[in-house]
């Protein structure tokens, strides 16, 4: 079974990845942000402007895409990091900062020898996941924002 999860979170990133290349190569489609608040990121992509503030992004990191889609419920922002840290290092990471300044850790799972983690902070869940990608040296992390 967890091979099963696995595979659906890869499949979803697959397809996330696939949908924001098709979206950013429209360019009426695309929203340009010129104000960009979180200068620890190296930037290939922007963020939305109207994120709150206290998201946590793995410091150092490589923005390489961006997908924002809003639901009636939910606005989910999908994005693509790149670091060369290890794996470990950016889980580590993302445990202390999701457990700090108003952030909860609610769930930590390893599954397929992946590390899944969500924190929570009043009406915004961050989710993390974090793999290596020997072919390019790097450690690609997805990051998806949830604001209720």
């Amino acid at each position: 079974m967890n091979a099963n999860i696995l595979m659906a979170v890869l499949a979803a990133g697959a397809i996330g990845v696939t949908v924001t290349l098709f979206s950013l190569s429209d360019e009426e489609g695309v929203a340009q942000n010129e104000n960009i608040r979180n200068e620890e990121i190296a930037r290939e992509a922007t963020l939305p402007s109207d994120l709150p503030e206290n998201i946590p992004f793995y410091p150092g990191a490589t923005l390489k895409s961006v997908q924002d889609i809003p639901h009636e419920t939910a606005r989910n922002i999908t994005l693509t990091l790149e670091t060369t840290d290890s794996v470990a290092d950016v889980n580590t990471w993302y445990r202390g900062a999701l457990s700090q300044n108003a952030w909860a850790v609610t769930s930590d799972k390893n599954v397929g020898g992946y590390i899944l983690l969500k924190g929570e902070n009043e009406n915004v869940a961050v989710f993390t996941q974090a793999a290596n990608h020997s072919d390019i040296n790097a450690v690609i992390i997805t990051q998806r924002i949830q604001i209720k």
